[in-house]
């Protein structure tokens, strides 16, 4: 299973089509910076 963080803001759509992604789990996380953001980035497989 590959985890994304979607850092900005994203079309419904585009959350639609990442739901719908096989094998992929995402989580919306807007607004981080410095020390969260690079956690933020270390717990994840990719970001958006």
């Amino acid at each position: 299973m590959h985890k994304v963080i979607v850092l900005d803001d994203l079309a419904q759509e585009g959350l639609d089509l990442l739901a719908a992604a096989e094998g992929v789990e995402f989580e919306v996380r807007t607004g981080l910076k410095g020390d969260d953001l690079r956690d933020a980035l270390n717990a994840f497989d990719g970001a958006t």
